[in-house]
Formats: C-alpha cells, sequence, structure tokens
C-alpha cells in the first residue's frame, strides 16, 4: 500500500490508496433524476470557476456538481457553497501510480470512474466537462432523448486544420493513421454527456486506451476519442 500522505475527501480524512479508491462517493441527490456533472478544477481561476458553475445553476437549479480538487482555498470553497456543489480532494502528487497515465490532467477519466462506480444507484444521466472554458446557456441533460444513450461534441474543423491535433495524433498513432484521418472533424473530449451506463463504458475505454497508447502528449483523451 502506498500512502496518500492526508487527503480530505469530503470531511473524510484518509491515508492509504485502499481507502482513498472506496471512499470515493457523497450523500444522494435531492433531484430524483439522478442528473450529476462531474468534472475537475486544476488551478482554474476563481473567476472563471465561478461563471461555470453560476451559468449552470441559472439553467439546473437542481443537479449535483461534483468537483475534484487538488487543493481548496478559501475562495474557491466559498463559490462552491453559493452555487451547491460538492467537492473531492485529492493530492497530485500522491495518487496511487495506477491512477496517473503519465500527465497529471488525463487521470481525471480514472477518477470519474471509481467515483461513479461507487454511486451506481445514485446518479442515472451524467455530463463529463472541463470548467476551465465551459458556459451553460441551456441545461445540457435536455439534450439527451429516451433514444440517446451518448453524446460527443465535434469542432468545427478538420483535424490536418489544426497543428496541436495534427502533431498529437502523428505522435500518438503514426503517419498513416494520421493521413486517413486527417480529414475527419476534430473531436472533443472536454465534453461528453449520457446515461450512466454509456458514461461508465466510455470511461473504461478512455482509462484503458490512455494507458496503452505509448506517447507523451497530455491530450491523448482528444486524440483517441
Amino acid at each position: 500500500k502506498r500512502s496518500l500522505g492526508l487527503i480530505i475527501i469530503l470531511g473524510f480524512v484518509l491515508s492509504e490508496a485502499e481507502l482513498f479508491l472506496s471512499s470515493l462517493d457523497i450523500e444522494p441527490p435531492e433531484n430524483r433524476q439522478g442528473d450529476i456533472i462531474v468534472c475537475n478544477n486544476s488551478r482554474l481561476k476563481p473567476k472563471n470557476f465561478q461563471r461555470f458553475l453560476k451559468s449552470f445553476r441559472q439553467v439546473n437549479p437542481i443537479a449535483e456538481v461534483v468537483v475534484f480538487l487538488p487543493f481548496l482555498d478559501e475562495a474557491t470553497e466559498h463559490i462552491m457553497t453559493t452555487f451547491r456543489a460538492k467537492y473531492i480532494l485529492y493530492n497530485e502528487e500522491e495518487l496511487p501510480p495506477e491512477l496517473i497515465p503519465t500527465e497529471k490532467f488525463i487521470h481525471r477519466f480514472s477518477l470519474y470512474r471509481r467515483f461513479l462506480e461507487k454511486n451506481s444507484a445514485v446518479y442515472k444521466r451524467v455530463f463529463i466537462c472541463d470548467a476551465r472554458d465551459v458556459i451553460f446557456q441551456e441545461d445540457p441533460f435536455s439534450r439527451l432523448t429516451s433514444n440517446i444513450t451518448l453524446l460527443n461534441f465535434l469542432s468545427d474543423v478538420s483535424i490536418s486544420y489544426c497543428a496541436f491535433n495534427k502533431q498529437w495524433m502523428k505522435d500518438c498513432f503514426g503517419e498513416a493513421i494520421y493521413q486517413g484521418i486527417k480529414s475527419k472533424r476534430m473531436a472533443i473530449a472536454g465534453t461528453t454527456i449520457g446515461t450512466y451506463w454509456s458514461i461508465m463504458d466510455y470511461l473504461a475505454k478512455q482509462e484503458q486506451l490512455i494507458n496503452s497508447v505509448k506517447c507523451t502528449t497530455s491530450a491523448r483523451d482528444n486524440v483517441i476519442l
């Protein structure tokens, strides 16, 4: 067992990796639909984080919002209290090795999956999104109709148009695969919404591929998607 030091998760102090993984749960949501937004706030400026949460509460006052944080300052805590968001603290430097594909940011898929796995009876619909560059103009859960189980979003431009995605694709999958799909539109890993089981399947596949694709880019999630 690898020590995590003192990690506070919603008021509980844990010191072992196994306890950390087994304690990723929170109180049941107030809404009976079981809708939840899961996101990561890693070094996001408070004013941008406030804009993200405020815009969501303007379109959806009842869904759960759970935010994974590497640390919690007073300003962020105040914002989360104001807009009724809950948090899970984790230590980026002392997470168990299996939770770190290599880079710090893309470990979020592993964290999300383990948290949701502990709460399978609670949530029915899940929206995974970035907090740093998302503003809500309508309730995202209104887009999930009975015949849609998973929604990913595509950019307006092709992979070859973006120098970053172009290089990421070559680094991770090679020139031949890049040439075969370079005209396709870029997929966006920062916003994914679906039913609970569809999201769980998506997270498992992302986690598996992130750990198996041998490249150093921190955007392997976008490349894989």
